[in-house]
């Protein structure tokens, strides 16, 4: 689907205020996000499917373009995180060390890291993209940012659970290999 001129003009002023004019704003044919950012590509991938059914079932009353903007404004605030990458590799390295040794027991504390890691980039995004949403689309911004977060924490709390669960799945193999 084709994105209609006044968003593509949004779009434009969201990246020049934000001072990322070098970022790429890709269509994705993944379902599982709205949009996503690559920090490897130093790319926005969105799904407009995805973003009409999210706003159709939590946001019914902000307007599609509204909505991809306060999105996309949270996307950027990932591209401008200082601390992405840093946070990122910190919690792959906790990760390598919880596959190493699955049997210590810093692991809880690792994964409870990892979580911790995932929220505040989540709440680091938002905080960005608060400084860059435009002033008129501050009560929808807030109402989405909210629903987010509360998303963010709930989902990291299940990775953290089902990390947890493989952990144990995998010490059991073992044990039971012995």
């Amino acid at each position: 689907m084709k994105l209609s001129a006044e968003l593509e003009k949004r779009i434009q002023e969201c990246f020049i205020k934000a001072n990322l004019t070098d970022i790429e704003l890709k269509v994705s044919d993944e379902e599982r996000y709205e949009m996503c950012y690559s920090l490897d590509e130093h790319s926005i991938y969105y799904n407009v499917e995805t973003l009409r059914n999210d706003l159709k079932e939590d946001f019914n009353d902000i307007d599609f373009e509204d909505y991809f903007i306060i999105i996309l404004c949270h996307e950027i605030g990932h591209a401008l995180d200082e601390n992405l990458e840093k946070n990122h590799m910190h919690s792959t390295k906790l990760w390598d060390k919880i596959q190493q040794n699955l049997f210590a027991k810093t692991n809880k504390k690792f994964l409870n890291d990892i979580k911790n890691n995932a929220i505040q980039n989540e709440k680091n995004a938002w905080n960005k993209a608060a400084q860059i949403i435009d002033e008129s689309m501050k009560m929808d911004f807030e109402k989405v940012m909210e629903k987010s977060l509360k998303d963010a924490i709930e989902t990291a709390n299940m990775e953290m659970e089902l990390m947890t669960l493989k952990i144990r799945n995998a010490e059991l193999e073992i044990k039971n290999l012995s």
